[in-house]
């Protein structure tokens, strides 16, 4: 995670923003004192434009039940649990970034 968050100059308060945690997990994150969840490194990744997705579906299909499914480049499928407010913030990212 901190490799991550240096590569766009960010500091720990602003990640931790961006993921909507208190710095203090994102403390714990990068110290390697608890797990770093597989989907919140996704995330962040997606938030920051470090990670590319190979087709973006409309909200409406993209968003089901609190949940975010997206395919990446790659193909496999990746679902990232988060709040309609969070969602609907990271849906205008990414449709700025896919020019839609």
């Amino acid at each position: 995670m901190a490799e991550s968050r240096a590569l766009v100059g960010m500091t720990q308060q602003t990640a931790a923003d961006v993921l909507d945690v208190p710095i203090g997990t994102l403390q714990q994150w990068e110290q390697g004192r608890y797990d770093l969840p597989p989907q919140m490194f996704e995330l962040f990744q997606l938030r920051t434009g470090q990670f590319k997705v190979s087709r973006w579906e409309a909200p409406a299909k993209a968003f089901e039940k609190g949940s975010l499914h997206l395919r990446l480049a790659s193909g496999d499928p990746v679902t990232v649990t988060m709040r309609q407010e969070a969602f609907e913030e990271l849906a205008r990212a990414i449709a700025r970034m896919a020019g839609v």
